[in-house]
């Protein structure tokens, strides 16, 4: 299964209209319409999620640009915040600093000026905070 963005939507768009649309390019898993929390109107984006990937690649090729209800809707396939497939899972591998113990971790490992920089930052913080001096 596949995950889509969907944005640009109209929005009188319910997602009666947004599911048949996309079925015409494969089976529909689930239709998520986003709506605003206070008074339930559509934001004009939503996320499909569809069967296969040769159903998502399809219905990105057929409806990308294509107008619905009034509107020209923008599909593209979803992406995780680390920037891969949002079918990729992460894999467990031993942490360097945690032997033994196997948990999924990103890759990129922060190099020790980042890492000092970040510790000093945060102990600037916790003085300015708490009113103590910071010798860092």
């Amino acid at each position: 299964m596949l995950k889509l963005y969907v944005g640009h939507l109209a929005f009188h768009t319910n997602e009666v209209n947004l599911r048949s649309a996309f079925e015409e390019a494969g089976v529909v898993v689930h239709c998520d319409l986003i709506r605003n929390n206070f008074n339930g109107s559509p934001l004009g984006f939503a996320y499909v999620e569809m069967r296969s990937e040769a159903e998502a690649a399809k219905a990105v090729q057929r409806l990308n640009g294509k107008e619905l209800d009034g509107s020209r809707l923008y599909v593209a396939r979803l992406w995780n915040k680390i920037g891969r497939d949002s079918t990729e899972v992460a894999q467990e591998t031993e942490h360097p600093a945690f032997p033994g113990c196997r948990i999924p971790y990103p890759r990129r490992i922060l190099s020790t000026k980042v890492l000092s920089r970040r510790i000093k930052h945060a102990a600037r913080y916790y003085a300015r905070i708490h009113n103590v001096n910071s010798t860092v």
